[in-house]
């Protein structure tokens, strides 16, 4: 970022579908971890995306979605979600400060 701003450059161009197939990852990792997808998530996935990317055609969209809920099926690991790992003791403390902190400040 601060070479492109150095040299006066645009930031590359990204097209919608390689937004739209990301923010797809992000939200089947965010809602689905490694659980499968089924025939009504797909169609709530392809109004969700649709909706947020409107010029992306829907039958683009749908390919997308399909191909996601086929790979989640075949077990193709994409390596977007990891096993859970253990937080360390001073992980855990911040984590109690932040949950008392905002626990006093919504009583007040």
């Amino acid at each position: 970022m601060q070479r492109r701003a150095k040299l006066k450059a645009e930031p590359p161009a990204i097209e919608m579908e390689i937004r739209a197939g990301k923010a797809l990852d992000a939200i089947y990792v965010c809602c689905f971890g490694r659980d499968g997808v089924e025939e009504e998530d797909e169609r709530l996935l392809t109004a969700m995306v649709g909706a947020v990317f409107p010029t992306v055609p829907r039958d683009v969209i749908q390919s997308l979605v399909k191909d996601k809920a086929e790979k989640v099926a075949a077990g193709v690991d994409d390596g977007y979600v990891s096993e859970l790992k253990p937080l360390s003791k001073e992980a855990v403390e911040i984590q109690m400060k932040d949950l008392q902190f905002l626990q006093q400040n919504s009583e007040t």
